[in-house]
């Protein structure tokens, strides 16, 4: 399988667009018809991720739901299949779907003042990254070499750590909004201050600079407000 990942910078967010050639790999299933059905179930997934990246851009949380729901589908449709390390691929790659849906619905929340639901998810959307950021390590590295050759990894590692930071901050603005905390201009400073202190010092983008640059860009648009 080949995955080619293309990487823009923009004025509001970065945007990943995911194209990708498909082969069928009969070995993966039974048969030919349950085959087919994998090989759709996965292109589906890359499409809902690259339709998730943009609903993020445009801060659609209906677009990022809908392609939340239609990855989780896709995976479940999966029956078997004989390379796990691909298949854990595929369930991370959902997981960050469901973690920027998760990252939307709780910014909306909190701007209607709903700071329990905002709160809750957020910490959905933190405990998936969680997850999402174990299993990613737990790959070999013959399969991370092998999923990496076109940045597959390195991007769903920085934009894991990267949401995990952001979701971190977003929980201390929704607990000070609980709290009800009335210096709010000494709170969103503090926020802006700690967006602005995201490490991805350990993470390889050797292949991702540009949705590096894309994303740091969007860390000081967003401390600036």
């Amino acid at each position: 399988r080949q995955i080619n990942f293309l990487y823009y910078s923009s004025p509001s967010i970065l945007e990943c667009d995911a194209r990708f050639s498909v082969t069928t790999k009969p070995t993966l299933m039974d048969d030919s018809a349950s085959d087919v059905l994998f090989y759709d179930a996965e292109g589906n997934i890359f499409e809902q991720f690259s339709a998730a990246m943009v609903a993020l851009q445009l801060q659609d949380a209906q677009g990022s739901e809908q392609a939340m729901i239609k990855a989780k589908l896709s995976l479940n449709s999966i029956v078997k299949v004989d390379d796990p390390e691909e298949f854990s691929l595929l369930k991370i790659m959902v997981g960050f779907i469901e973690v920027t849906s998760r990252f939307l619905k709780g910014n909306i929340y909190l701007l209607d003042e709903r700071y329990k639901k905002s709160m809750d998810e957020f910490v959905m959307a933190k405990q998936i990254s969680d997850k999402a950021k174990v299993d990613l390590s737990d790959l070999s590295g013959e399969a991370i070499e092998v999923f990496d050759e076109t940045g597959t990894v390195s991007t769903l590692h920085f934009m894991l750590v990267f949401f995990d930071h952001m979701v971190t901050v977003m929980c201390g603005i929704v607990q000070k909004a609980i709290d009800n905390v009335k210096d709010e201009v000494e709170a969103y400073r503090s926020a802006a201050s700690a967006i602005m202190k995201f490490n991805y010092q350990n993470i390889d983008t050797s292949k991702i600079g540009p949705l590096v640059a894309g994303s740091i860009g969007m860390l000081g648009r967003i401390a600036d407000r």
